[in-house]
């Protein structure tokens, strides 16, 4: 049986701000699996409850640098996409950061099985995520490519 993983590392902008919103939603995040009272967005609480995740984060937060006020999202076995970009926009909003985050991600697996390798990148900023899928890039460059061999005008 093969295993698939969602791999992604991202640093977030440094500074006492976003350390410290990272903190306290990591800490709500931990009372919501524990069965506490938290604060979660409702976005972030629907991610979560969306996702097959059923009792942990399925990525890591660190806190790095001299003061820790350097954050880094990992995963390098499995997460959910949705729930780490969701996270990443809370704590922008929490911070008050006006902010960008571009978050890359691999899809890959243990054994080779058609369909299991991948990836994408999320925009994410406290307002907003887009999210981006090459595969569908590629599919619409193919179809474009289909249509110019057969002659016909580009769809």
């Amino acid at each position: 049986m093969a295993t698939n993983y969602t791999q992604f590392c991202v640093s977030l902008p440094e500074g006492k701000e976003i350390s410290d919103a990272a903190n306290n939603i990591v800490c709500d995040v931990e009372n919501y699996f524990d069965g506490e009272d938290h604060s979660l967005s409702e976005e972030l609480l629907g991610a979560l409850e969306n996702s097959a995740i059923q009792d942990e984060l399925g990525f890591q937060v660190d806190f790095e640098g001299p003061d820790g006020s350097q954050v880094v999202v990992f995963s390098d076995e499995n997460a959910s996409i949705e729930v780490a970009a969701t996270m990443i926009s809370d704590i922008l909003e929490a911070a008050n950061s006006d902010e960008v985050i571009i978050l890359d991600y691999a899809l890959t697996s243990s054994r080779f099985q058609i369909g299991a390798y991948g990836g994408g990148s999320v925009a994410i900023s406290r307002k907003d995520i887009q999210y981006f899928d090459p595969t569908s890039m590629a599919q619409k460059a193919a179809e474009e490519m289909k249509a110019n061999l057969a002659g016909a005008p580009a769809p």
